[in-house]
């Protein structure tokens, strides 16, 4: 009978490590998942970033081939 408690109590501190161990790893997870949302959104951003800033860009090429050509002109 001894040995029958002695199971059922080492199989309860088992249960109760995997259980935390368990809850630590999502945890973990959960924090990656936030940093992965985290970097795709301000990968988002840089991409917006880059479209507004080439699109200036590429106005004042225009305004610099419009100016040239006036003058030419």
């Amino acid at each position: 009978m001894k040995l029958f408690f002695a199971i059922v109590i080492s199989l309860s501190f088992a249960s109760a490590y995997w259980t935390h161990h368990n809850e630590r790893e999502r945890a973990e997870i959960k924090q990656l998942k936030i940093k992965i949302e985290t970097l795709q959104k301000d990968q988002d951003n840089l991409t917006d970033e880059f479209a507004l800033c080439w699109k200036e860009k590429q106005k004042w090429i225009m305004e610099c081939i419009r100016l040239k050509n006036k003058k030419g002109g």
